[in-house]
């Protein structure tokens, strides 16, 4: 079997750690927790259906609250997901709002990053197809979220953006640094860039 893609955060007594694995022919999210040096059996994060999960994502508010967010890879689709865990019992998997703006119900998001804030909400930042050829998106899982990179209409003049990465200010202000786009940079032989 494979297992690949290893998240850890920490919580209040220990570590959570998030992997992928295809022990059952399909690759799912699974989880430990190490105390000391005792693992847990194997946690299933994700859902048990006929479709793999990519680009695992881990954020922890150092206690007991963690949450997972992946991506369900559907027909070249990617819809993504997150889950709660509060105090090692699994909430409900919930879908990820994305940006819907310009989309035409397009959904194609990948690659989170996860960041609780000063208060305990949740927040996050992610790739996604369209509004933008290929946008930077982010927000706080719940509500739609909004694009970080620009967008002025035309989808093939909206701004790309790469991998971001989040975290909140000491005014609990979400950042999202991002790489400038890879193609865009090499078509014009500019320097890439990392943009917040």
């Amino acid at each position: 079997f494979d297992s690949f893609n290893p998240k850890i955060v920490a919580t209040g007594n220990g570590f959570f750690v998030a992997y992928l694995n295809n022990k059952d022919g399909w690759y799912r999210l699974y989880g430990r927790f190490l105390d000391g040096d005792k693992l847990s059996p194997d946690l299933l994060v994700s859902e048990m259906a006929s479709y793999d999960v990519i680009t695992p994502a881990l954020a922890s508010d150092g206690s007991d609250r963690i949450v997972a967010a992946w991506s369900d890879w559907k027909a070249n689709y990617r819809f993504p997901s997150y889950r709660l865990i509060n105090g090692r019992t699994l909430g409900s998997i919930q879908p990820l709002r994305t940006v819907t703006e310009g989309t035409d119900d397009y959904t194609n998001a990948w690659y989170f990053d996860l960041a609780f804030d000063h208060s305990g909400g949740l927040a996050g930042a992610w790739n996604q197809h369209y509004p933008a050829i290929l946008g930077v998106c982010a927000g706080n899982l719940v509500d739609t979220a909004t694009s970080v990179t620009s967008v002025s209409g035309d989808i093939s003049r909206n701004e790309c953006g790469g991998y971001p990465s989040t975290a909140f200010d000491s005014e609990n202000h979400q950042w999202v640094v991002r790489e400038s786009y890879w193609w865009g940079s090499y078509k014009t032989g500019a320097d890439q860039q990392i943009l917040a």
